[in-house]
Formats: structure tokens, C-alpha cells, sequence
């Protein structure tokens, strides 16, 4: 198709999607049969029954919010600000490095070893007896480390936030603190698949085409500076064509394997911290809750809420997703083409999320469980019982949504 296609249209295409992916018959993947999507009661959905003891002062704590990419992070950011600044977080045993959250980039992307905005920040909690709670899409980044750099920049961010004590002159890190690491799980999957496409393809035009390392460099900045100030962008590439070349032509170079390999890869995730950040991992599945944000301080934080799930004491309601934007232009794939992806996000899911659940040195838990993968009777629920060759390790993932790309742009173009 032609043209801008709004934000809403995309979610019923979508959806059609989503009911294709359950109504296809294939021979050759088991999992595609067709299956009810359980609907929870409203109490249930909000996990008022789930919700564990609160976090006492003895105890320390420091939870780790990583996204990924396009699952209302800047959302939840705002709202953990609000909390914040009316004082709620304080108040109930949590803060939140506001503005020190930079210096997490800091961490992340050079070779510094330390931050002193985000361990004066720490520290100072731990001095207040208040635990730690981290919000930032950039800490998806590790799921696509080799694994000694994914194990350096976890254990970076975490010696600058675990309390510290003087001993012999030298810091003495309390390495007993709990971890929790929490993740958010976003479906349809190939709607976070759209929402990082058109993340990666939008340009402000009062700013210039910049690298937005380590994801994409820019091709604008090796021009002289007389035709870069003159420069008008060439045609925005469709979803097809972005994940088969990994080119917006004279514009942008992407590193796709890494976008996929962290910002589409929940899974990869969550197993990173819990590999080398000996975090407890909760997975948030967002298809069983209205407000993220909301479950995210009620259920993880246990802050005081009422029974429809949101903090008592903020009366606005979050905003989640921001729905009115365009996509630039068509997404280059048709339905068949979207459930095809569709499928295999989901076999990288099942791949890393069953490795989790069956590595007896890792505990994870599902928070508001609705999605197939999740409940008992759901279709993917069912890819940790068959054979391993039905699931895709993230290399092959990889290989194969940039392949379908390369077809569905074929099939556009003839």
C-alpha cells in the first residue's frame, strides 16, 4: 500500500495479523492451531490476588527496568518521575535517579568504569534506607553483547549502584543485595516489530541525521557541510526493504542484527541479568494489564494502591503508547508476510524463555499472565514441550526475519 498509514489503522491491521497467525494450517510448525485467547477477570488482570508483602526497610533491593525498546519505557519513566516529585516513591522506601539517569548511557556506551552522578545517587539512597528502582530502554543493549562485554556492563551498572562501605582505604561493594530485573513483554510481537521500524526511520527535522550508536550511524554526516545544510532525505524505506537491506539509502546504516538481537529479544534479555547480574527475573506481560506503568508500581514496587490498580495519590492517568503517530510509509509486507514474522519472534521467545524456565539457577516469574505463551491452555505455552528444533536461537531468528524481509520486498517490487 501507498502513503502514510496511521497509527490506528496499524493496530487493526495488526490484530488481523495476530488472528491470520492462529488461523493458519501449517503442517510444518505445530504450534499453528487454533486456539481461544483466555480472558481474565478484571481483579485478576490487575494481579490484586498476586501482589506479594511489601518491601521492608531491613531489606535492600534494586529493581532494573530495561525495557526493551517500544514497550512504553518513556512512559513509565514519566510516571516514575511524577511519583518522584509528589514525593510517593520517597515515601514508600524507593528512589529514582532523576535526572542522574544519563549516566547510565555513560556506563553502557565507553569504556568508563564509573559514574559519579549515578553512585552519588545510590549511595545517597542507601544512606535514606531507600532501595533502588532503574528505568532506562538503553539497558536492553547487553542481549546483544558477546558474553564478556554483556558481563562487564552489567556488573558496571550494578558495582555503581550496590552500597558501599570504607574498609583499608578502599570501597568495600555489598554484593548481597537483591536484583530484580523486570521485563516487559509486548503483543502482538510483530507490532513491537513496527514500532521499532518507525522508531528507527524517523527524522526531526530540526535536528540533524546524527549516529544513534551502537544501533545506526549516520551516511549525512560524511558529506561536506554545504551539502549536508542542503541535504533532503531519500524515500523511507518499508518495513520489507529496512530489514532485508538494513539501508535507508544515503541516509542511515543499521546494525540489525543488534536491533534484533536486543530491542525485538525480551527473552535475551531478561536471560543476560539473569546470567550476569544474578538478578530474579518478572516478566510483565502487557496483553493482561490497561496500565503498565500503574501494574509496574503496584506489583513490583508495592506501592499503595486501590483495587483497580492504580497509586493512591495520582489521580492522572498514564499515558501509554503514543497511538497518533504515522507510519511514514507502508510497511511493505502483507498479512501472511506479518504472520510469518509474527512466528518467528515468538519461536526466539519460546527458545530463550524455556532455557529460563528450566535453568535451575534462575527463578522467573510471570506478572499478569494472558498471552498464549503464558497460560496453560495458550499455543505457544506448549514450545517448551516440543522438540528444541521448532524453536529459533536468536542467530537464526535473525537470519530469518531478514530473509522474509528480502521476499516480501520481491514481492512488492514484481
Amino acid at each position: 500500500m501507498a502513503g502514510a498509514v496511521t497509527i490506528i489503522w496499524a493496530s487493526a491491521y495488526l490484530l488481523q495479523v495476530a488472528q491470520e497467525l492462529y488461523l493458519l494450517d501449517s503442517k510444518a510448525d505445530p504450534f499453528e492451531s487454533n486456539l481461544d485467547r483466555l480472558v481474565l477477570p478484571p481483579d485478576a488482570r490487575f494481579g490484586i490476588s498476586q501482589r506479594e508483602k511489601k518491601i521492608t526497610s531491613s531489606s535492600r533491593k534494586i529493581v532494573i527496568l530495561p525495557g526493551p525498546h517500544k514497550t512504553g519505557s518513556t512512559s513509565l519513566q514519566e510516571f516514575l518521575r511524577t511519583l518522584y516529585k509528589k514525593g510517593i516513591l520517597k515515601e514508600q522506601g524507593w528512589s529514582h535517579p532523576v535526572p542522574e539517569i544519563n549516566g547510565i548511557k555513560k556506563l553502557l556506551y565507553s569504556d568508563a568504569t564509573t559514574s559519579k552522578p549515578i553512585e552519588n545517587w545510590a549511595q545517597n539512597a542507601w544512606d535514606h534506607n531507600l532501595n533502588l528502582v532503574m528505568t532506562a530502554e538503553v539497558l536492553d543493549v547487553v542481549a546483544a553483547l558477546s558474553i564478556n562485554r554483556s558481563r562487564d556492563a552489567i556488573g558496571k551498572i550494578l558495582d555503581n549502584v550496590r552500597p558501599k562501605s570504607s574498609g583499608n582505604g578502599k570501597d568495600i561493594i555489598d554484593a548481597s543485595v537483591e536484583v530484580e530485573t523486570v521485563i516487559m513483554y509486548r503483543t502482538p510481537r510483530t507490532s513491537q516489530l513496527v514500532s521499532v521500524w518507525t522508531q528507527q526511520i524517523t527524522h526531526k527535522k530540526k535536528k540533524p541525521f546524527l549516529d544513534a550508536l551502537p544501533w545506526r550511524t549516520s551516511l549525512v554526516k560524511k558529506l561536506r557541510p554545504r551539502k549536508r545544510k542542503k541535504f533532503k532525505p531519500n524515500k523511507v524505506p518499508t518495513l520489507a526493504e529496512w530489514l532485508c537491506t538494513g539501508v535507508w539509502d544515503g541516509v542511515y546504516s543499521y546494525n540489525m542484527e543488534m536491533i534484533i538481537s536486543a530491542q525485538l529479544n525480551p527473552f535475551g534479555v531478561a536471560d543476560a541479568y539473569a546470567r550476569h547480574g544474578n538478578a530474579t527475573i518478572k516478566i510483565l506481560d502487557m496483553s493482561g494489564v490497561e496500565d503498565a506503568p500503574a501494574a509496574v508500581a503496584c506489583d513490583v514496587l508495592h506501592l499503595n494502591c486501590n483495587r483497580s490498580g492504580k497509586v493512591i495519590g495520582v489521580s492522572k492517568k498514564t499515558v501509554f503508547l503514543n497511538h497518533s503517530k504515522k507510519n511514514p510509509t507502508s510497511l511493505g509486507m502483507d498479512v501472511k508476510e506479518l504472520a510469518a514474522a509474527e512466528n518467528i519472534l515468538r519461536r526466539m521467545d519460546c527458545h530463550l524463555y524455556c532455557a529460563l524456565k528450566q535453568a535451575k539457577e534462575h527463578t522467573i516469574t510471570i506478572i499478569h499472565a494472558h498471552d498464549t505463551m503464558f497460560v496453560d491452555s495458550g499455543k505457544w505455552s506448549r514450545c517448551c514441550e516440543s522438540s528444541s528444533k521448532n524453536n529459533l536461537p536468536t542467530e537464526r531468528a535473525v537470519k530469518k526475519l531478514r530473509r522474509l524481509g528480502c521476499v516480501a520486498s520481491a514481492n512488492q517490487n514484481s
